[in-house]
């Protein structure tokens, strides 16, 4: 301690080197690299001990980790960092790739193939806004929620009307024509009299496309399936997988 000498043990700012550092609890001795203290990871640079923050690679795990800008802690499941989504191990706090999520999110669609779960009910529950003309954008909602991913989806926006998720990426330049898995297919279908109103009215998950066919897993009169991509096609959001 800098007024009475006292050895110190745990956080410590130096004001000196303005950086919080950590001391050994036993021992008094600086720590480096990753350290568990008190429930969370953190990252001690070596050779100055401070509290690392934000984005770091983890040497020798070969992973990209964040820690919190304010605590320093290892943050981890699905967060917005400076406007973008990303999705963080809830183990091992690892950043997954593109093809991570992707695969994470077809195989929770698919999981519901032949199911009755009460999406609309999940999605009210969550405080989300429910679409009375059918549970369509309601299952593509409890997908993403499901899998743990709902920051992908418009950022964590919560609502069962396609149009609103339509407009979403539309206006942020993320549709065209171009399907890939894990995109979310927008539809406008011309004999559904209400959806004259909106500039969608049905969305589904894209969940296969091969030799130019594509397959969205949607909820419709038959049920929750697997579906070819439907002639009224309003374009492929393709959301900020990475």
């Amino acid at each position: 301690d800098e007024a009475t000498g006292a050895m110190s043990h745990g956080f410590v700012y130096l004001t000196g080197g303005k950086k919080w550092v950590y001391y050994d609890e036993v021992t008094g001795i600086m720590q480096y690299g990753e350290r568990y203290i008190d429930g969370g990871w953190y990252y001690l640079t070596p050779g100055t001990g401070a509290v690392d923050y934000e984005w770091a690679w983890i040497p020798g795990k070969n992973k990209w980790v964040y820690y919190d800008p304010v605590t320093g802690r290892m943050v981890y499941g699905g967060v917005l960092i400076d406007g973008k989504p990303y999705y963080l191990d809830k183990q091992t706090g690892a950043r997954w790739s593109k093809s991570q999520i992707v695969s994470k999110l077809v195989a929770t669609a698919r999981s519901y193939y032949g199911k009755h779960p009460d999406c609309p009910g999940a999605l009210a529950a969550n405080g989300g806004l429910l679409c009375p003309f059918g549970p369509c954008m309601s299952y593509v909602w409890y997908v993403f929620h499901q899998a743990g991913l709902d920051v992908f989806l418009c950022d964590g926006a919560k609502t069962g009307w396609p149009h609103h998720n339509y407009d979403w990426y539309r206006t942020r330049g993320r549709v065209n024509m171009k399907a890939q898995v894990g995109d979310i297919a927008f539809y406008k279908f011309p004999e559904t009299a209400w959806s004259k109103n909106y500039s969608a009215s049905h969305a589904g998950i894209v969940v296969r496309v091969d030799n130019g066919g594509v397959w969205v897993a949607d909820a419709i009169n038959d049920g929750i399936g697997e579906h070819y991509s439907y002639s009224c096609i309003l374009g492929y959001a393709h959301p900020y997988y990475g």
